[in-house]
């Protein structure tokens, strides 16, 4: 899959409003995995009704991937 950026909610950064991030892997229509700004890898999850994705960055950290 090919890596682009999508609009966010950073969990960490919510009070900084939407954001760019890089999406890594889509699990499922509505689970993916994303790169943010801070290089965090994390789990994010697709909100039909505002069009966003909210990435978790505090909770559901990806570690020891190479």
């Amino acid at each position: 899959m090919q890596e682009y950026k999508v609009k966010a909610i950073v969990h960490s950064q919510e009070c900084e409003g939407v954001q760019e991030v890089t999406m890594l892997v889509s699990n499922s229509s509505n689970d993916c995995i994303v790169l943010t700004s801070d290089g965090v890898k994390c789990h994010a999850i697709y909100n039909i009704f505002s069009n966003l994705y909210y990435a978790d960055d505090i909770y559901s950290v990806i570690k020891g991937e190479n």
